[in-house]
């Protein structure tokens, strides 16, 4: 087996090209990939971390506000590496404490297993009937985005993917599916309909949106509450 392997870059650009002009690397310098057919990820190590650097939320919404600065992305890209990084850096000097740079990945955000005392499934298609109702904030965005999930802390990573979103609020709820039906028809008329943005974006008040929710959820415990000693009688 040969000791270099080709790497592929990321969106045409090799953090790798000055050490490996001909973009073959060698095999210690890939991270392991057991599902690929070479047993290795398609970008070496300094691609990958390149790539996640460019990806970083806080990197991602710098830039943007450098290529508003300078008039747009393609005069923004036509400069040079140095003068890119020094508008980069100045900006960043100035915004750094910002609402808009701060983004909090490390909120500690409740899992619906551990309140319920259960095991995930090993099927995740398959969700309890418990969970929470949560708000969840875009600072791109006018709106709010109500939904229902089990794991409030992975919904939230998956929603950083394409948006700079923030966890406002949830609530626990025996029913969350229910639960997120009775909000989202309350606050029907205020649904933002917009291509790809799906049913779950809303604009409305924080307060409002909290006090919705929970009276919701209050008026689905009530009727849990009266349910039970039925059930326990008809058991027994």
């Amino acid at each position: 087996m040969s000791t270099l392997e080709r790497c592929w870059g990321w969106n045409g650009e090799w953090a790798c090209e000055n050490e490996y002009p001909d973009h073959m690397v060698p095999r210690d310098e890939f991270y392991l990939e057991r599902s690929r057919r070479r047993g290795l990820q398609a970008m070496c190590k300094l691609c990958s971390k390149s790539r996640e650097r460019q990806n970083n939320p806080k990197r991602t919404r710098l830039v943007s506000i450098a290529t508003k600065s300078v008039g747009g992305q393609k005069i923004f890209r036509a400069l040079p590496k140095y003068r890119r990084r020094e508008i980069m850096k100045k900006l960043w000097d100035a915004n750094k404490d910002s609402e808009d740079f701060v983004i909090s990945h490390k909120e500690k955000l409740p899992r619906i297993y551990k309140e319920i005392n259960k095991n995930p499934p090993r099927e995740k298609i398959i969700y309890p009937k418990e969970g929470y109702v949560y708000i969840f904030k875009n600072y791109d965005m006018d709106s709010i985005k109500i939904g229902k999930t089990d794991d409030v802390g992975k919904r939230l990573s998956a929603a950083q993917t394409w948006g700079r979103y923030k966890c406002l609020y949830y609530k626990m709820s025996e029913d969350c599916k229910l639960l997120e039906k009775n909000v989202h028809d309350v606050l029907f008329h205020r649904r933002v309909v917009e291509e790809g943005l799906g049913n779950e974006h809303f604009r409305v008040n924080l307060e409002y949106a909290k006090k919705v929710i929970d009276h919701e959820a209050a008026r689905i415990q009530s009727e849990y509450d009266r349910e039970s000693p039925r059930l326990v009688q008809a058991s027994g």
